[in-house]
């Protein structure tokens, strides 16, 4: 792996994460794949705790706006769709999303489509559903559906509470 940035301060690897609340807040963003990270990742849980609520929607937004910036300026860079990068999305819950009315689904759907549309192949687009059994994990299955019914690449894991689980999904 390229450790130095492009020209856009990209590097070939890059991570970035997004906290899910009532809004949602990049808390690491364009980090190059390597140690600095991984000890920034262990270090999360002592600086951050879970909270009520989990707006699903409003993270999708942030994906979407951070992947339409880089892709944008790759396209403007003259790398063609074919060459692009594969952008995977790791995304993370504990059970129903608190964004749950009809217009926060439909509004879902759309935000999916317009990211497999503009990547199709070159979307993964993993959903773990982090909890005990009986934990209703239907929207994040729904929104793995979207993903590979329009193109992209989705799975959907429900890793349940255990630690070894955790570690072997994907």
């Amino acid at each position: 792996l390229d450790s130095n940035p492009n020209k856009y301060g990209l590097f070939a690897e890059s991570v970035s994460v997004i906290e899910m609340k009532d809004t949602a807040k990049a808390v690491l963003q364009m980090e190059p794949f390597d140690w600095i990270l991984f000890d920034r990742l262990c270090r999360r849980p002592n600086t951050t705790r879970p909270s009520f609520h989990g707006n699903y929607n409003e993270s999708l937004k942030c994906v979407e706006s951070m992947i339409f910036d880089e892709y944008t300026k790759l396209a403007e860079d003259g790398v063609e769709h074919k060459d692009m990068p594969t952008f995977s999305i790791v995304f993370l819950s504990d059970g129903r999303p608190s964004d749950c009315t009809r217009a926060d689904t439909e509004q879902r759907t759309t935000l999916l489509q317009n990211l497999t549309q503009l990547l199709s192949s070159k979307l993964l687009f993993y959903a773990m559903g982090v909890g005990a059994n009986g934990a209703d994990f239907g929207v994040l299955s729904s929104m793995v559906k979207i993903v590979n019914e329009n193109g992209g690449e989705g799975q959907f894991v429900h890793a349940g509470l255990s630690a070894v689980a955790l570690s072997s999904t994907f």
